[in-house]
């Protein structure tokens, strides 16, 4: 599949190896002949064969002919630790951080933390580089102390007894922000905006009627996201999956 694309002048990706399938299977054409078959799972010996080769997980991954993305980097990282393969031979262990950032003691991050607001602000306090590399290191570094990281960076969480209570004791979004303690701003706006409509909650006593085009958009019916999809397409995203179990009342856990 991986040759058909670079032959089509394609990029190697999940949509356009989704795409591609879907086309191939609609016009009944063999592909017997493929070294791997398509949408087919790996076997033991086949990974054991391409971590023997191989020198890390791209490596990996190249050897099966799979994109470089996220999703199948971790999704084979889990199967090799699954099979209790060896990679005592990669230049780089899955798990094992290595870092050229300096390390600072838990005085020095307690310090930098103390009232910052953001990332950047605890970077600078530090003296590192505004990188993404440095601002994960600074994160790995206070998690490891069990420090909390500012308060822009932690994901807010409103439930919906909390957003009810406050629509009914403001008179507009805005006064919604400040009763909940949410900075006032467009991204907070939104949240509440979405959380009004997927909830159902009443405005009507709001000193303007609310008209933004967040409103409008009508929520997706969980009975038409929890469903199998059909071979050859693409996945569903996670947040649409646990948005939809959560719109039914059924946690995010194993049944089993």
């Amino acid at each position: 599949m991986t040759e058909l694309l670079s032959l089509l002048g394609w990029n190697n990706s999940g949509g356009r190896r989704a795409s591609l399938t879907r086309k191939i299977v609609a016009l009944g054409i063999d592909t017997g002949h493929f070294r791997r078959a398509s949408r087919s799972k790996y076997t033991s010996e086949h990974l054991s064969g391409a971590v023997a080769a191989s020198t890390s997980i791209n490596g990996v991954l190249d050897h099966l002919g799979i994109p470089r993305s996220g999703g199948a980097h971790s999704h084979i990282s889990r199967r090799i630790k699954a099979l209790g393969l060896d990679i005592s031979h990669f230049s780089h262990v899955p798990g094992r951080w290595s870092s050229s950032h300096q390390q600072f003691d838990r005085g020095t991050l307690e310090k930098a933390a103390d009232g910052a607001r953001s990332m950047r602000e605890i970077l600078r306090r530090l003296g590192m580089p505004e990188s993404r590399s440095a601002r994960e290191e600074i994160r790995r570094q206070l998690h490891a102390f069990g420090l909390p990281e500012p308060s822009g960076f932690q994901r807010i969480k409103l439930s919906e007894a909390e957003v009810r209570s406050a629509a009914e004791a403001s008179h507009s979004v805005v006064s919604m922000m400040r009763l909940l303690n949410l900075p006032v701003g467009e991204t907070n706006r939104r949240r509440l905006l979405r959380c009004i409509t997927r909830h159902g909650i009443d405005t009507s006593h709001f000193d303007r009627t609310l008209t933004s085009s967040v409103l409008s958009r009508s929520p997706r019916d969980p009975r038409a996201v929890l469903v199998e999809r059909p071979p050859g397409t693409g996945r569903t995203p996670g947040r649409v999956l646990r948005r939809a179990l959560s719109d039914i009342a059924v946690p995010v856990a194993c049944a089993k």
